[in-house]
């Protein structure tokens, strides 16, 4: 074990403790880098406390974080009316952040995208977080989760391709870029074809993903069954070759990516697709 990696996971262990008395509370977990062991210096601690009924008040969460030495919150997200909110203080050297979900809302979130296949909203980042997360307490209720969450349903795999199809033939406007001055609109539209690209493919082999504070491509691509050759290398390459060897690149990734899709969804009709991007 490193020594990042034991830090956060004793800070998270500090808080969970103290996490799990307060009222109401039924589940602690650390997410994200903790709980996957890839932590570095610049790591944060990533925990998610679950209640039952109310969460807990300002006064509660002030003494807890005086009790465990913590600093001055940092930033809030969320609203405590709406079922979940976070915040972010220091705690032995390193930012802490707590997120604060009563059960309700947290089954109509998994709801969202299991029933009714939300690809929008930064859900599915929580939804692979639970799914990596180590369970400080409440342990049982947690594996209940992750074996719904596991069960990734055809039928959002449909929609994130779907969904994401809509590329911009960028390759077509190659000899513009040389003399129009539109750096900051190729690098946008780049980048959009490079998500999209991930999404797609994320939605074939089954995998939560979300553009939200998107990180570590090549751990995340490394977890596909399905994809082009070196994916990740090439994906990553697009942003750091010039616009000849780009462009040419760019376009065979997303030929490559739809071959992988035709045989598996073939119901997702994509002869349209293939021509407008071949012409």
């Amino acid at each position: 074990m490193s020594d990042n990696k034991q830090d956060c996971m004793e800070l998270a262990r500090k808080a969970g403790g103290k996490l799990a008395a307060l009222p109401g509370c039924s589940c602690v977990m650390v997410t994200g880098s903790t709980a996957k062991g890839i932590t570095d210096d610049q790591s944060d601690v990533d925990m998610t406390a679950y209640y039952e009924g109310e969460l807990p008040s300002d006064e509660l969460l002030d003494g807890l974080r005086s009790e465990l030495g913590g600093g001055e919150i940092k930033w809030t997200l969320g609203e405590r009316s709406q079922g979940s909110f976070a915040q972010a203080w220091d705690l032995g050297g390193r930012e802490i952040q707590i997120g604060h979900t009563a059960c309700a809302a947290w089954e109509q979130t998994i709801d969202a995208v299991l029933l009714e296949h939300d690809i929008e909203s930064p859900a599915q980042k929580a939804m692979e977080g639970t799914l990596n997360c180590i369970a400080l307490h409440g342990e049982k209720q947690m594996k209940a989760w992750q074996e719904r969450i596991a069960a990734y349903p055809r039928d959002l795999s449909l929609k994130m391709i779907r969904g994401n199809l809509g590329f911009f033939p960028l390759w077509r406007l190659e000899e513009h870029f040389r003399t129009r001055d539109a750096e900051l609109w190729y690098n946008q539209e780049l980048a959009e074809a490079a998500y999209k690209i991930v999404a797609i493919l994320s939605g074939l082999n089954r995998l939560y993903w979300c553009r939200f504070q998107f990180k570590r491509t090549t751990r995340h691509i490394g977890l596909m069954e399905h994809t082009p050759r070196d994916l990740a290398n090439r994906l990553n390459g697009l942003f750091r070759s010039p616009r000849e060897q780009a462009l040419p690149e760019l376009k065979a990734l997303v030929r490559e990516s739809l071959e992988l899709v035709a045989p598996r969804f073939p119901e997702i009709e994509l002869e349209a697709l293939r021509a407008r991007l071949a012409t």
